[in-house]
């Protein structure tokens, strides 16, 4: 079976090769995807798998952009137009095609430009599973592991505040976050590949962890709690503070002990490497 990667070199790509080492995978590099994005390329996506037609054959796109305060345009086009169009020109040559999103579409309203992105790709995927095609979307957590926080996210910003000594100001810290190794996301894809899983699944170890008590953790062991400034941003009105997901079922390597110490330890490294 031929396999398709599109966005090895980020995180989760790279740990996608790791666990498909001993498979054959076609790394679809930048200069062939990143035009996919735009109207009226199906043909030249078609053209490029239809030697893999009826193979049983799997993409997936490891390929996006996460960071929220891009512009919606640029976020529409990485998140949702590239899969979309991927998606159009493929179903009809049997070819498998794997999404991924973020579980905060479950959230009533999207809280920025970055899920919106990722909820209308749910939409599709779910209506094109409905349909029978062979697509599935899968809704992660916060990763862990193969380098540096973003410096967006909020381990990435608590790094930042550490390694510069300035003051770091947050929430309440109430909401919930479930941080999960990468490398085992990237079994739990293949798992589902290999089972041909279909339509939008979250995978989920339920447990999560609030972000009060990872930035206390973290601040009080680099001896810098007085950083820290709790309580002196507003909370965001849609966030998960008390939604759980239930651990996702059928799959065989989910992290199911991320704790606070697990993500010190984590940052501990990124500080020393940093």
């Amino acid at each position: 079976m031929n396999s398709f990667l599109i966005g090895s070199n980020g995180q989760l790509g790279q740990a996608l090769l790791g666990v498909f080492q001993n498979q054959k995978v076609h790394c679809v590099g930048p200069s062939h995807y990143l035009n996919w994005q735009l109207k009226g390329t199906s043909d030249k996506i078609s053209q490029y798998f239809s030697p893999f037609a009826n193979q049983g054959a799997t993409i997936i796109i490891a390929a996006g952009l996460l960071n929220p305060k891009l512009s919606s345009n640029k976020l529409a086009l990485a998140n949702y137009y590239l899969p979309k169009n991927i998606i159009d020109a493929v179903t009809n040559l049997n070819i498998k095609v794997v999404t991924f999103g973020t579980v905060m579409e479950e959230l009533s309203n999207p809280p920025n430009d970055y899920v919106k992105s990722k909820l209308k790709l749910n939409t599709l995927v779910t209506n094109l599973a409905a349909q029978n095609k062979e697509v599935v979307h899968l809704q992660l957590h916060t990763l862990l592991g193969h380098g540096q926080p973003h410096p967006f996210m909020f381990l990435g910003q608590i790094l930042a505040s550490l390694q510069a000594n300035t003051t770091f100001k947050m929430t309440s810290g109430k909401q919930l976050r479930e941080y999960h190794r990468v490398s085992d996301i990237a079994e739990s894809v293949k798992t589902i590949i290999d089972r041909d899983i279909t339509g939008v699944r979250n995978i989920s170890h339920g447990k999560p962890l609030s972000l009060r008590s990872i930035a206390e953790a973290v601040y009080s062991y680099f001896g810098k709690s007085d950083l820290l400034k709790i309580g002196a941003l507003p909370d965001p009105i849609n966030d998960i503070y008390e939604l759980v997901i239930p651990q996702t079922k059928n799959l065989d390597k989910i992290s199911p002990h991320i704790t606070v110490e697990d993500i010190r330890k984590y940052m501990e490294d990124c500080y020393k490497n940093g």
